[in-house]
């Protein structure tokens, strides 16, 4: 038999859908009572069944004072691995997406497979700012199913050639690190960040319309960004480079939570999707039936 090895892919994919769940006069389904819920019509994602529940005056005691919207899988006897998405949007206003990481959720006899956020908005906050003289408000939930992952062989590779691993990373963050070609530069108050007008480009739609559209002339070589920390940009820069989060290994755990924070809202300003959808999964509350972490 003929020596020699193999190699295969493991291909996940998503099935996504969205469902939105009008609460017309908010001001009469108040005070329901802690752990209450309202619940929508039910609405399909792959072959699954799912509902979503609106606690008006919390999950439970941990969250009075703020509603909650919690996602139920209706079908029964089913397992799902999934991730979810929240936002309320009311008063020509919407909130930032609030996600979970890929949760497995189960439905059985005698339990409901449920996740989602337990403080998602202090109810204070809500009626200040996003409920005007309508008293209707809607509540968006993306849910996003996980196949199961296919994994396809390929055929046999020849017992001479041994095919290193991608390091096509750890390339550009050693391109990033060695500022090699650099032909922009941006400061952030006063600390200087080379860097590569092709890939930002390549990776923000903001950065290309700064970079190599009609304002390529008018910004020059020299950039200045306003209202960013430097450890912030310089994140920002590592993860366009890398498709990765740096270790931030100077940061006590409090300290890397407010970095990412900050990381989120500059991932929105140059609109860099995968890195939002990262650091929302960072700073996000899962629930499950059984475990309820809760947000501080």
């Amino acid at each position: 038999m003929e020596n020699g090895s193999t190699s295969s892919i493991c291909n996940s994919t998503l099935v996504e859908d969205n469902h939105q769940f009008v609460i017309a006069h908010y001001s009469l389904n108040k005070e329901v009572g802690v752990g209450n819920f309202i619940r929508s019509r039910t609405f399909q994602v792959d072959e699954y069944d799912w509902s979503i529940r609106y606690y008006p005056d919390g999950f439970n005691s941990k969250s009075q004072n703020h509603i909650s919207i919690i996602v139920e899988l209706m079908s029964g006897n089913a397992e799902v691995r999934a991730m979810f998405s929240f936002r309320l949007v009311s008063a020509g206003m919407q909130t930032d997406w609030i996600g979970t990481r890929v949760l497995r959720v189960c439905s059985t006899e005698g339990r409901c497979g449920i996740a989602g956020c337990d403080k998602f908005m202090e109810i204070s906050l809500l009626e200040a700012q996003y409920l005007d003289q309508s008293d209707l408000i809607t509540i968006e939930c993306a849910v996003a199913v996980v196949k199961d992952p296919l994994v396809f062989h390929n055929e046999l590779l020849s017992p001479q050639v041994e095919v290193p691993p991608p390091g096509i990373s750890s390339d550009f963050a050693k391109l990033l690190g060695s500022k090699e070609g650099a032909d922009v530069t941006f400061f952030v108050q006063d600390e200087a960040f080379p860097a590569h007008r092709a890939v930002l480009a390549a990776r923000s739609p903001v950065f290309k319309a700064q970079l190599c559209g009609p304002m390529m002339e008018k910004e020059g070589s020299c950039i200045t960004v306003e209202d960013m920390l430097p450890d912030v940009f310089g994140a920002l820069l590592h993860f366009i480079y890398t498709y990765l989060l740096p270790p931030f290994n100077d940061f006590d755990e409090d300290g890397r939570k407010e970095i990412v924070r900050h990381l989120l809202e500059a991932a929105d300003r140059y609109a860099i999707e995968r890195l939002k959808l990262i650091c929302e999964t960072v700073l996000c509350t899962c629930l499950d039936i059984e475990t309820v972490v809760t947000t501080p």
